[in-house]
């Protein structure tokens, strides 16, 4: 199978799996907890209070949806890379590589939230061209 079908047909089961990560929010969302009582000091060096203030955590361990693509293009986005590249060098991973050593190093960049989003256009611009020509 060619990577554009295999792409496909990922986004032909997003409605399984986003009915999934729905489900699994919902049910956890009494174990939901504000981020600002967090004890996380460097978080609020490098994101925005209000971010913090109105962002709740619920641990799913390895299943957090991007907020700028939504969950259905991220997942798509995600699984994309990884088809293409592998776990350790897919764009999203690569990113999060980055960001995590820079945030055990007290080195992330001026605004973290900027760079993230940039990053992630970059990814979904690369995808929905490909897609496009599917």
């Amino acid at each position: 199978m060619n990577p554009i079908d295999l792409i496909c047909k990922f986004q032909s089961a997003l409605p399984v799996v986003r009915e999934w990560i729905d489900r699994t929010l919902e049910e956890n969302r009494p174990n939901a907890v504000s981020v600002n009582t967090l004890t996380f000091p460097q978080l609020s060096n490098v994101l925005p209070l209000d971010l913090l203030s109105r962002a709740q955590v619920v641990v799913v361990t390895g299943k957090v949806p991007w907020e700028r693509l939504g969950v259905d293009d991220f997942l798509l986005a995600y699984g994309a890379g990884l088809m293409q590249f592998g776990y350790r060098n897919s764009p999203l991973e690569k990113m999060a590589y980055f960001l995590q050593s820079g945030f055990d190093r007290g080195v992330l960049p001026e605004n973290t939230i900027e760079f993230a989003q940039q990053g992630t256009d970059a990814i979904w611009s690369g995808l929905s061209s490909m897609l496009s020509e599917a």
